[in-house]
């Protein structure tokens, strides 16, 4: 009788959310070293954090989509399978990519389904696989340079270029490493779906997104690369016209001139005077966790946080 009781409690606050209608938009990417922590125990500190300021938002009036990286979780997938290579056969890129996604989004949505509930909170969470369109003539892919996965041994390297055509590159003597293309989303398949679900007041989970393609049959086909949770947050940010952008970098501080003694720490910043910071060299753009002359219809609010 009792499980019937709370059962039916819980069932009572999973009903829909009612909209609340104006609301407006934050779009928060969180960057790969928030969710990088060889132990489990901190990766979910880490989503806590991340899940009190989604309801931080949530509490002030913002609709929220979170985009958190899954890097890291996919550097675990590949680790796995290869250790797991004399039973399975390697998963493919965009496979693997869709696990550690899911893993990633499964912790945030957990957490937030949590605190919402502690909050007698009738809210709605809700996870999307997001697919990111990418060019098969992407400049990346002809010179991939982004380490992935374990670290293997001369003989193995050799093996696995051979059997499925990887890009692996020696990164020290007698350590080979799988490098693939960082590659910038052209656009976003799935941005009527984000859409429909923040307007019936659900929070949204989505990642970086499957890189997609259109092949030469005219077929959808993944591509040997991977797109950044910020490069997806910010064109999810210019499709559903966001209010505010916000990435959680992971840095302590963005500075102007860093290094130099007249530095100055940088917090609340115009994605305008953002650019002409970079322009006028007071701000390299390798420190942005945005590439921000890519998009220019960026929300006119951004906010750099490392927490």
């Amino acid at each position: 009788m009792r499980g019937s009781v709370r059962l039916g409690a819980m069932l009572s606050l999973s009903a829909m959310t009612t909209p609340e209608p104006n609301r407006p938009l934050a779009v928060v990417a969180m960057a790969d070293a928030l969710y990088a922590h060889p132990q489990l125990k901190e990766r979910l500190r880490a989503v806590r954090r991340a899940a009190r300021a989604v309801l931080t938002l949530d509490e002030e009036g913002y609709d929220v989509v979170l985009v958190p990286s899954a890097m890291a979780a996919l550097d675990r997938q590949l680790l796995r399978a290869e250790e797991a290579n004399t039973k399975l056969p390697l998963p493919a890129l965009d496979a693997a990519l869709a696990a550690a996604q899911a893993e990633v989004n499964a912790s945030f949505q957990r957490e937030l389904m949590t605190l919402f509930r502690k909050e007698s909170t009738n809210k709605r969470v809700a996870s999307v696989q997001t697919q990111a369109l990418v060019s098969t003539q992407d400049p990346a892919l002809a010179d991939p340079s982004l380490p992935l996965g374990p670290v293997v041994s001369a003989w193995r390297a050799r093996e696995l270029t051979k059997a499925n055509r990887l890009t692996i590159s020696e990164v020290a003597p007698g350590a080979w490493r799988r490098h693939v293309a960082a590659l910038k989303p052209v656009d976003l398949l799935n941005t009527p779906i984000l859409s429909a679900l923040v307007a019936e007041g659900a929070v949204v989970i989505t990642g970086a997104g499957l890189s997609m393609t259109v092949d030469a049959k005219g077929e959808w086909a993944g591509l040997d690369g991977v797109v950044s949770a910020e490069r997806t947050a910010a064109l999810i940010a210019e499709h559903l016209a966001a209010e505010c952008l916000i990435m959680l970098s992971g840095r302590e501080h963005l500075f102007l001139r860093e290094g130099r003694p007249d530095q100055e720490i940088l917090e609340h910043v115009s994605t305008a005077t953002l650019r002409r910071h970079v322009e006028d060299g007071h701000l390299i753009e390798s420190a942005l966790p945005l590439d921000t002359p890519a998009h220019t219809q960026a929300p006119s609010r951004l906010g750099v946080c490392s927490r």
